[in-house]
């Protein structure tokens, strides 16, 4: 028995981080679903209202979850200035 007592603590240790790094790749996935969530939201709500077409292809979904509501913001402003895909008509 005394043989085998190094190998049991090593996978007892090795299962202890095992669990702890998947607990925390699991909450940083949760943060980004939800960051992403919200960012399309808004710009499903900005697309409805202000009627313009924002594409919700992968790209956008990328900033939006990464960066969230700030990033649906920046998406939202680049596309108000002409700088992604045909936003609105120009101010002047």
């Amino acid at each position: 028995m005394e043989n085998y007592l190094p190998l049991i603590l090593g996978l007892l240790i090795a299962a202890a981080i095992i669990w702890w790094l998947i607990k925390k790749l699991a909450m940083q996935i949760g943060a980004l679903i939800a960051n992403s969530l919200m960012g399309m939201i808004v710009i499903f709500i900005a697309n409805r209202l202000l009627e313009w077409s924002i594409p919700l292809n992968l790209p956008v979904l990328m900033v939006c979850a990464v960066f969230g509501l700030p990033g649906a913001g920046s998406i939202m402003l680049l596309y108000y200035f002409g700088m992604l895909g045909s936003g609105p008509a120009p101010l002047i």
